[in-house]
């Protein structure tokens, strides 16, 4: 499986946005120097997603913003479950918040 990243270090907090169903967006608290930003990114993923560091391999862009992972086909469906609750936790916030669409007929 492999999964693009758009890595953001320096930021105020670790946190990832999924894009779309292979790409997501990563803040990182660490800076880009000697690797430190890179070690953080598959920690930081590796526990998000529940899987080992030892499965995550930054292919492209070892130097880069833009990267490349990737991960044995055996963690797709943990990842795949992170991916739908954070889309479902993105849906239930934008609709709690009035921003989100009612149901037909609901005019609440």
């Amino acid at each position: 499986m492999i999964i693009t990243i758009y890595a953001k270090p320096n930021a105020r907090e670790n946190k990832i946005v999924w894009v779309d169903e292979d790409t997501v967006q990563i803040w990182i608290t660490a800076g880009p120097e000697k690797g430190k930003a890179n070690k953080e990114l598959v920690d930081f993923l590796a526990k998000t997603w529940g899987i080992a560091k030892n499965d995550i391999q930054i292919t492209r862009g070892l130097l880069a913003k833009i990267k490349q992972i990737t991960i044995p086909e055996s963690c797709r469906e943990k990842i795949i479950l992170h991916q739908k609750n954070s889309y479902l936790g993105c849906f239930l916030t934008s609709l709690y918040s009035g921003t989100g669409s009612r149901p037909p007929g609901e005019n609440g």
